[in-house]
């Protein structure tokens, strides 16, 4: 809620390159440090940061064990992927058996953070993933650059510049 006791909006998000995502990253940075990051959500800015970084990493380093999805779940999945990869993400989604409904998340500092997702984006611009997704089969880097910025649309819509 903000102050005016109405429900607080996410910020619409459209990152078209690995840059600006990371410059929108930098920004909210910043704003924290000055005291002007409104956060919507409940995690930190360095947890979200790192939420990000920690999937752009994994068909790099290997996906979580226990990350496992019917057949039925995989077919739908891929038969949409087209969808997924140019469509905003809906928050809320769950995994199953993931304890926080999630994997890869921890807290970390805002600074730290940051210069996570910023290392993974210099190994998605020049190297193609290795490990193939639970859910796609082998994804191609522009694939999963496209994931990856749909990701950060999401988590990073929950902070606001004040």
């Amino acid at each position: 809620m903000n102050g005016g006791g109405e429900p607080a909006t996410r910020r619409a998000l459209r990152f078209e390159s690995l840059g600006a995502m990371l410059a929108d990253a930098r920004a909210c940075v910043e704003a924290q440090t000055r005291g002007r990051l409104r956060r919507l959500g409940n995690w930190s800015l360095g947890t979200a940061l790192a939420h990000i970084a920690e999937w752009a990493d994994y068909p790099y380093v290997g996906y979580p064990a226990g990350l496992d999805f019917p057949e039925e779940v995989k077919a739908r999945a891929r038969a949409s992927i087209e969808r997924i990869l140019h469509e905003t993400m809906a928050p809320g989604e769950r995994l199953p058996g993931a304890e926080a409904g999630t994997y890869g998340v921890r807290d970390v500092s805002a600074a730290e953070g940051l210069a996570m997702p910023a290392a993974s984006a210099a190994r998605l611009a020049c190297e193609e993933p290795t490990v193939p997704d639970p859910v796609f089969g082998p994804v191609t880097r522009e694939q999963w650059g496209l994931m990856t910025l749909r990701h950060a649309e999401l988590h990073l819509s929950f902070y606001v510049v004040a």
